[in-house]
């Protein structure tokens, strides 16, 4: 649990970096969407402290039918996820000169990238050994 509310907490301030810079910047759309991002990695946060001090308990096993509905959701808004940071990056080393802050960010959407396509193929293994003991 401590380890997850580390990773938000971390998410949280690079959201909140890139965000100062976008309205540095003037860029209202990535700004809007980081504002998005931030929201949920709060709320992620306060989960998270709330399973690791008791408060909340953990939720009973999903039966395979919601294990597969929730994938279904799920793996959309990945894939949304994936295409946003792959767009980002693609700008990103479209840059003509790069800084090392940028190589920094570069390198960071790259490892988002990397983890959204290992959670769709996960996703995508579970989906199949879910429908076949369907």
């Amino acid at each position: 649990m401590l380890a997850l509310i580390a990773v938000f907490i971390g998410l949280l301030a690079f959201h909140l970096w890139i965000l100062s810079r976008m309205i540095a910047r003037g860029d209202t759309f990535l700004s809007a969407l980081l504002v998005v991002a931030i929201g949920l990695f709060a709320v992620r946060i306060v989960h998270y402290a709330r399973r690791y001090r008791g408060i909340e308990q953990r939720k009973a096993e999903k039966d395979g039918a919601s294990e597969r509905r929730q994938i279904r959701i799920m793996a959309p808004v990945l894939v949304g996820l994936l295409a946003l940071h792959a767009w980002l990056l693609v700008v990103t080393l479209s840059a003509t000169t790069l800084t090392v802050t940028e190589y920094a960010f570069a390198a960071l959407l790259v490892l988002a990238v990397v983890t959204f396509v290992a959670r769709l193929a996960y996703y995508a293994k579970r989906y199949s050994i879910l429908k076949r003991a369907s």
